[in-house]
């Protein structure tokens, strides 16, 4: 489900796919909770327990993918759902350790 996401965030997608693409992956790191709705420190611990999807994403280069796309041009919409992929996988990078116990070492 991962890649089939990451494999739709293309520079040259338009925006309607681009911001399904987004609003899937949120999905499946905050359960469709819309950050208006949620606290950040609780979306965190919904991806503590749901690393696999960000095993998932680092693997299939979706940080690269969500990367290219930002570099081309896209709507404030998509912009706006791209930061917020980024600021959730890097919180739960710098919070839990992910990085150090599962990548560097």
């Amino acid at each position: 489900m991962v890649n089939q996401l990451i494999d739709e965030l293309t520079p040259s997608a338009p925006d309607f796919q681009l911001r399904d693409a987004c609003d899937q992956l949120v999905g499946l790191f905050a359960l469709n909770i819309s950050p208006r709705d949620i606290s950040l420190c609780f979306q965190i611990n919904i991806m503590t327990e749901n690393p696999d999807m960000l095993v998932q994403l680092v693997s299939s280069h979706g940080m690269l993918a969500i990367m290219e796309v930002l570099e081309g041009k896209c709507s404030r919409d998509v912009l706006m759902k791209l930061l917020h992929i980024i600021n959730l996988v890097s919180r739960f990078i710098l919070n839990t350790g992910w990085f150090e116990s599962n990548v560097a070492g």
